[in-house]
């Protein structure tokens, strides 16, 4: 865990514990807030296992002087896909009710800028809110090094294909999972905006990441027209026979 990540946990458990002993002695001590939210990216491409997100609070009350940082948070994504989650605690002292204060956030890899905001996200004064959803866009340049594809050994007939829940005891029938090449897993319902997960195969074994959540799985069958696996969700098991979403459904008996 790297320091940031030590520093940001420490503020979170003083405020949640520190209550009343706060308000007795907020004389002596500050009182902090937190601004809280996600970063994420609208391509469709895996972010690579060493990125970090960056994202800093400033002040802009100010247009004919650089932007004031307030605080700022530096997080190891370690393997994580968008939305990444984050949050910035700053010192209330520092907030002016009469000033302007937005978020900036990017993604980089080994100091070398891949996205970032190009928008701005205003926070906490003028009625802005303090939980924010904020977009970054790819930053013009060297295209980035290629995550190696983490499908060395993969049944190849998985891969790049639009699947179709047809069965499944826990899961609705016409939910959508897609085994991108280059390690991405895209879940996708009628009812829910496309979620974003990872997945691996390695030593015969395919494991899917969801939520930061790891699962392995069994390929019980595999076809060109049918795709049968047993997901190892904590307590059942999950099982789904997925067919090409281009397939129609059988009909009903």
């Amino acid at each position: 865990m790297n320091r940031s990540m030590e520093i940001l946990m420490m503020i979170g458990l003083f405020m949640t514990c520190a209550g009343k002993a706060v308000l007795a002695q907020e004389q002596k001590e500050p009182s902090f807030g937190m601004v809280t939210g996600t970063v994420a990216y609208l391509q469709r491409i895996a972010l690579s296992p060493d990125a970090t997100l960056r994202v800093r609070l400033e002040d802009v009350s100010r247009q004919d002087v650089a932007s004031r940082l307030i605080a700022e948070v530096v997080l190891p994504t370690a393997g994580k896909q968008v939305p990444l989650a984050f949050a910035i605690p700053y010192r209330r002292a520092d907030i002016l009710d009469q000033n302007r204060y937005q978020v900036r956030a990017t993604l980089l890899v080994k100091d070398r800028m891949l996205f970032t905001t190009t928008t701005a996200y205003p926070v906490i004064t003028g009625g802005s809110p303090s939980d924010v959803a904020l977009i970054v866009r790819a930053v013009a340049g060297p295209a980035p090094t290629p995550v190696r594809p983490p499908s060395g050994g993969a049944p190849a007939g998985f891969m790049n294909t639009v699947w179709k829940v047809r069965t499944s005891r826990q899961v609705a029938p016409g939910q959508l999972y897609t085994f991108l090449s280059d390690g991405t897993l895209v879940i996708a319902s009628k009812n829910s905006k496309p979620a974003f997960g990872s997945w691996t195969f390695k030593n015969g074994v395919l494991t899917m990441t969801e939520e930061g959540r790891r699962y392995p799985v069994e390929i019980l069958a595999l076809t060109p027209g049918e795709f049968r696996i047993r997901v190892r969700n904590p307590g059942s098991p999950v099982e789904m026979t997925l067919v090409p979403a281009r397939a129609p459904d059988p009909k009903p008996q």
